[in-house]
């Protein structure tokens, strides 16, 4: 309902846009923002229209259609003044909100019919202070001499001062005279009470002094709960019923007839969320897991010390452990003694066949130079066979290397660990198949040449 005394504001319409601006493109090394034309001024060529423009629009202004007021249904709103008026006969809700009433007899405050004929102001505060509301009118002047926060106070508002006590009276006989001149005091007549001025910023609780003829035209006003329960006034208009009848709830579960038939309260258990401890670190917690670990360790540290039978038992463990070490490995080189062995026979028997075959060998070579040596050839041939022979030798010598220790030779390998007396240069001329040349090569390795 506070917003129902705005006055619309807002920005011209045309402001920011009063000129005939373009952008001059690209390629001037400017913004493309449009500028303001002509020359001879300042002003030509500064941009315009954009919001971060000086001189230019203002982006989304305020326009004067807004919806500044709010629609507030009338039931609403008489409910709403009907608990402002019902929260001002309460104490605790009118000193929550700051009025200082520790001195005023009763709540809610009620005066003579008198009041209203009441025209001057010194009288309206004579009887202010008469019925204890010296501390309140206080508050009131004092509050006056600070200064308002925010920017009011630049734009003739630099003071903002505390409400007062609120007059309502049925006749006004003089009395809006009287208190209208007062600090902090207003004056509300009881036929047009207004919601803001009971309830100040939406807080329940105004001090109120009330004229007896205002108090009873109340009932008339509102109506009532007992009975037709129908306002006068207002037509068809009933207060609205309260849900609890007794709103002290701790009077209520406290009282004997509530504690007789419930329940004792349980108290939820308390979950304490304890540090999570390492087990292989803190030894309290490894045995609280697991139990044998208090014997293991006092075994550990018996097994550590001499004279003890868990020593003993330990030393005779390590004896069987050696003794049981030292057979294994007696075996162990009893095995590998056999595979040496065996290793070794088969190699002597694979060098005594070898060196049987070259026996052999050299008993066919040296049978095959005696048949030469007796055969008879003339002079000539036996010369241009002897040429052949050499010549075929000198093709078929190869490179032969026996190890690393030896000499490279280049001794055909049938000639190999012959005798030098027991080498036959013999040649023998065959033809290969499937071929028309001769092949003429040792008669004993078969290298040669064609």
């Amino acid at each position: 309902m506070a917003k129902n005394r705005r006055q619309p504001y807002g920005v011209a319409p045309n402001a920011g846009y009063q000129t005939s601006a373009e952008s001059w493109g690209t390629g001037r090394a400017v913004s493309r923002i449009p500028r303001v034309p002509g020359g001879g001024t300042h002003r030509a060529g500064q941009a315009a229209f954009g919001n971060m423009c000086r001189g230019g629009g203002m982006f989304a202004p305020n326009k004067t259609w807004r919806r500044w007021h709010r629609k507030v249904n009338v039931t609403q709103k008489r409910h709403a003044v009907a608990s402002a008026v019902a929260a001002t006969g309460l104490p605790a809700l009118v000193m929550a909100r700051g009025h200082r009433i520790d001195e005023v007899p009763e709540l809610p405050l009620v005066v003579s019919e008198k009041l209203e004929k009441v025209s001057k102001t010194r009288e309206a505060v004579k009887i202010l202070e008469t019925l204890g509301c010296t501390a309140e009118l206080e508050r009131v002047r004092a509050s006056a001499k600070k200064l308002r926060a925010g920017k009011g106070k630049m734009r003739g508002r630099r003071t903002h001062m505390r409400r007062g006590p609120l007059v309502v009276y049925a006749e006004d006989n003089g009395v809006t005279r009287a208190f209208r001149n007062i600090p902090g005091v207003e004056l509300c007549k009881v036929d047009s009470l207004n919601l803001l001025q009971l309830a100040p910023g939406g807080a329940l609780g105004r001090f109120c002094l009330y004229t007896a003829s205002a108090f009873k035209r109340l009932q008339l006003l509102f109506g009532r709960h007992t009975g037709t329960g129908t306002a006068q006034l207002k037509k068809g208009y009933h207060l609205p019923r309260a849900l609890m009848s007794n709103a002290d709830l701790s009077r209520i579960v406290n009282s004997e007839e509530i504690q007789r038939v419930v329940r004792p309260a349980r108290v939820a258990p308390q979950k304490k969320r304890g540090q999570k401890k390492n087990l292989l670190k803190n030894h309290a917690v490894l045995c609280r897991v697991n139990p044998a670990a208090r014997n293991l360790k006092i075994l550990a540290r018996l097994a550590q010390t001499e004279g003890t039978k868990q020593r003993a038992l330990v030393l005779r463990k390590k004896q069987a452990n050696r003794e049981e070490h030292k057979k294994h490995r007696q075996s162990a080189r009893r095995f590998a003694a056999e595979i040496r062995q065996a290793f070794s026979d088969k190699m002597a028997a694979e060098l005594e066949a070898a060196a049987r075959r070259k026996a052999e060998e050299a008993g066919a070579i040296a049978q095959a130079s005696a048949e030469e040596e007796k055969s008879s050839f003339d002079a000539e041939r036996g010369g241009r066979a002897s040429l052949s022979a050499r010549r075929a030798l000198r093709n078929c010598l190869i490179t032969y290397r026996s190890d690393a220790a030896k000499k490279s030779m280049r001794v055909p390998p049938c000639l190999i660990e012959t005798p030098k007396e027991l080498r036959v240069e013999r040649l023998d001329r065959v033809r290969r198949p499937g071929s028309r040349r001769l092949y003429q090569g040792c008669s004993s390795c078969g290298l040669g040449r064609v």
